[in-house]
């Protein structure tokens, strides 16, 4: 009978153990798979959500909410340590602004001695900024600008006695270094284009050149090479101080409009020997002026237009009607600033001036979305 007991008990603790041991072990093996589920989730959410979040603070928007082209315009008094960049978009009539943003430079490397020129805007069709800012004791440099305000070193271009120390506008404070930049995505390679005046090295607008051998340059984006394209020659470019991307017209990628004397200067960057300069099919505009600021922008059609805004405020819209022909219309006005530069993302920025890009919006009795 003892004996039967003691078996009994055996038994029983046994089976309690091993009932402990499988249970323990299966709460060990679910507790141990719901941690590696855990910081797996964890692990793929901190990789990928402040990746994206990274990348969109540096990018900035291509077009608002209603789907119309955001063009960004620099401005600088020539004297202060910071300089703005202005987000805006254009109606028929006027211009809307949307933000400011401040950049301070005043402690920013790869800037020496006294800033003599900050321009040559320019955008990739994905939203990134540059600019080049040339001090006389290191030349001009290339930054990238993102939404915060904030300069990164991107790549020196040119000492100050190659481009810094020539002002392509005689004197006029704040013009030095490059007046045009403009970013070309083609064929697989991303280029950016600088240069004064529009192409050219006239700076006293008589039509004839002096020697600047390095102020027309491309900078490459992937390799961050640098290299000089030759001067193709129009007569006073000065009066159009920046140009835009247009893809392919007529053979021709970067073209500018010249308001003071009604010609469109375009530049073949294959055979930069081909460029010309040619007559639109409208008249002159009375009271235009110099231009500084060029956006081009694509219809719903797929058609890329440009427009440009001169010194007096004015703004004129370029389009391709058909082979080597084109029209001016004046398009509103624009606010005006200091040192107007502009830039936009190019082909990736939608027309402003047609609601249909998106379905749902309001257009108002002249044919705009509503802001």
């Amino acid at each position: 009978m003892l004996l039967s007991d003691m078996s009994n008990k055996f038994i029983y603790t046994y089976l309690n153990l091993r009932s402990y041991i499988n249970s323990s072990t299966i709460r060990t093996i679910l507790k141990t798979t719901t941690y590696i589920a855990l910081f797996t989730i964890v692990f793929i959410s901190s990789w990928a959500v402040p990746q994206e979040e990274a990348y969109a603070s540096d990018n900035w928007d291509c077009n608002d909410a209603y789907a119309r082209a955001y063009f960004y315009k620099l401005d600088w008094d020539y004297t202060s340590t910071s300089f703005t960049i202005d987000q805006y978009v254009a109606t028929e009539t006027t211009t809307i602004q949307r933000t400011t943003t401040t950049v301070d430079f005043s402690s920013t490397s790869n800037i020496a001695g006294t800033v003599k020129g900050i321009n040559a805007l320019a955008m990739s069709p994905t939203g990134v900024m540059y600019v080049t800012i040339t001090s006389d004791g290191h030349g001009t440099h290339l930054f990238t600008i993102s939404t915060a305000g904030v300069l990164t070193p991107l790549a020196h271009i040119a000492d100050y006695t190659q481009v810094g120390d020539l002002d392509f506008y005689d004197g006029v404070n704040g013009y030095y270094g490059f007046s045009s930049g403009e970013y070309v995505s083609k064929d697989g390679i991303d280029r950016i284009y600088f240069s004064q005046g529009a192409f050219d090295t006239d700076s006293d607008g008589n039509g004839s050149d002096i020697a600047r051998p390095n102020s027309n340059m491309i900078y490459n984006v992937a390799n961050g090479t640098t290299t000089t394209f030759p001067d193709p020659g129009f007569v006073s470019p000065i009066n159009a101080a920046d140009y835009a991307y247009v893809g392919d017209w007529d053979g021709y990628e970067l073209v500018t409009y010249d308001a003071i004397n009604n010609k469109i200067h375009r530049f073949d960057i294959d055979n930069p020997s081909n460029s010309s300069s040619i007559d639109p099919q409208t008249s002159a505009f009375s009271g235009a002026s110099t231009v500084l600021s060029a956006f081009s922008y694509k219809t719903p059609q797929g058609e890329i237009r440009f427009i440009v805004d001169d010194t007096n405020g004015m703004r004129f819209e370029i389009v391709r009607n058909g082979t080597n022909n084109y029209s001016v219309t004046q398009k509103g006005s624009s606010f005006l600033t200091n040192n107007s530069d502009g830039a936009s993302c190019g082909p990736n920025a939608y027309d402003p001036f047609s609601p249909t890009f998106k379905a749902t919006l309001t257009a108002c009795s002249n044919g705009f979305a509503t802001p």
